[in-house]
């Protein structure tokens, strides 16, 4: 709805399903909507990342566009769940860069003329531009270090944000676990991520890209 921002909207859309139920038993986002009255950040947070996006519900749903209520619910999610990778991104400047493209092509091109750069100044011109024989040539030009070095940076820095994304999502989602007193969800949760219960086929199939399963 126009003036409402991703949450509110999520909340506005969610509190419709809660109502109507008619994708009750879908998967787990419909059943974890059912014990909830209002959606909080946390919550919506928590709904957007349990959606695996197949779309069912959509093709399901007697109110999605043109009717008045405007239901998109895996679409709504989706975006919720851009939400969540931008606020829980660091630094935030790169966080950002999940809504805007242009700032994603950015990034990729500065850090490949970055590297070029870095090549230019710490490679012997005479190792750059010369023609290099047999095993290990490829080394003469990048040094082997070098890869390993840049590649273990980015490992360790994306486990770095990892690990604080779920801190942060714990810290945004964990109080609505809380007020319902009880962890026996956490740990059904827990058992169906390492049973892989959602994910092993059996039903129709994903409604992507089109409304026939496939």
């Amino acid at each position: 709805m126009p003036g409402l921002d991703v949450i509110q909207e999520a909340g506005r859309q969610l509190v419709i399903c809660n109502a109507c139920r008619y994708c009750e038993g879908y998967c787990p986002v419909f059943r974890a909507i059912e014990t909830r009255r209002e959606f909080k950040p946390g919550d919506v947070f928590y709904l957007s990342n349990l959606c695996h996006d197949c779309r069912a519900c959509y093709y399901a749903c007697m109110y999605t566009p043109p009717h008045e209520f405007a239901i998109n619910i895996p679409q709504i999610l989706a975006e919720s769940r851009i939400e969540t990778y931008r606020r829980w991104s660091w630094p935030a400047f790169l966080g950002r860069a999940f809504k805007n493209r242009s700032a994603t092509a950015f990034l990729a091109a500065g850090m490949a003329a970055l590297v070029a750069v870095l090549a230019l100044i710490f490679i012997p011109s005479g190792n750059l531009f010369a023609a290099h024989l047999g095993p290990g040539a490829f080394y003469e030009v990048v040094p082997y270090l070098a890869m390993v070095a840049g590649g273990l940076i980015l490992f360790l820095y994306g486990i770095a944000v990892w690990m604080r994304g779920g801190a942060s999502f714990w810290s945004e989602t964990s109080s609505s676990l809380k007020e319902r007193g009880s962890w026996k969800s956490l740990a059904a949760a827990v058992g169906a991520t390492l049973g892989l219960s959602y994910l092993k086929g059996g039903g129709p199939g994903c409604f992507y890209p089109d409304e026939r399963p496939s």
